[in-house]
């Protein structure tokens, strides 16, 4: 009983095995091709970053360079763009 069963895992799973190392090597160029690709999409998006960063890092520069010296303070309490002036109106 557990030879006919020991026989029908073996007839089972049994495959040719000429052409393996052919097969094998064709997976083997497809999986380095796809690490290659997605090595070249990582470099792109890093590039696409840096510049994306530096982009926005001059354009904000350039603003803050033309502003006023307290523009941005919005926690001055006599600054129009303050909570205070904005809830209650301007008071001096």
């Amino acid at each position: 009983m557990l030879d006919r069963d020991l026989d029908k895992l073996v007839k089972r799973d049994a495959m040719p095995l000429d052409g393996i190392e052919a097969q094998i090597w064709r997976q083997e160029a497809r999986r380095s091709a796809s690490l290659a690709a997605t090595r070249r999409l990582a470099s792109w998006q890093a590039g696409i970053m840096v510049v994306a960063i530096m982009g926005s890092a001059a354009f904000g520069a350039s603003v803050a360079a033309q502003s006023p010296a307290n523009a941005g303070n919005i926690f001055a309490v006599h600054a129009a763009s303050a909570p205070s002036v904005r809830l209650f109106g301007h008071h001096p």
